[in-house]
């Protein structure tokens, strides 16, 4: 699902032409560290590599900023949040705070509605991003 919320961009670009440059899947910075740069390149394998060895973070961003018993659903909707908006920003975040109070509160739906904006304006492609990821959050979990 982050994959294809995210896309996969082998060219280095800027989102709506603002903020820090981006490739892969979703990737500001390299493993090493270093940041992307305009006019970088990477291959498919290089871009999945990436994406792959940068997704355990946000997993265990996950797995420890929620200490309520969530489902494989939510689990999934939350990484593919933290994933877009950056683990500290999750860290701080009202829809963190209500998920560990009762994760199946009603208004958590409207918790992810906020996250819409990039660069201070609101982004469409963030919307129906956050909607999907909210009704996988609220689906119920096949496992």
């Amino acid at each position: 699902m982050i994959a294809e919320l995210e896309g996969i961009e082998l060219k280095a670009y800027k989102v709506n032409g603002k903020g820090n440059w981006t490739i892969a899947v979703g990737n500001e910075t390299y493993l090493d560290g270093s940041p992307v740069k305009e006019g970088d390149t990477v291959t498919m394998e290089e871009a999945m590599e990436l994406f792959e060895k940068s997704l355990p973070s946000r997993e265990k961003a996950v797995n420890v900023g929620i200490n309520s018993e969530i489902n494989q659903n939510q689990f999934d909707s939350l990484v593919s949040l933290v994933y877009n908006i950056g683990i500290a920003a999750f860290n701080g975040s009202t829809i963190r705070r209500k998920i560990n109070i009762n994760p199946n509160d009603p208004s958590i739906r409207k918790e992810f509605a906020r996250w819409n904006r990039s660069a201070g304006e609101v982004v469409e492609g963030l919307i129906s991003r956050r909607k999907r990821e909210a009704d996988n959050y609220f689906a119920k979990s096949l496992t």
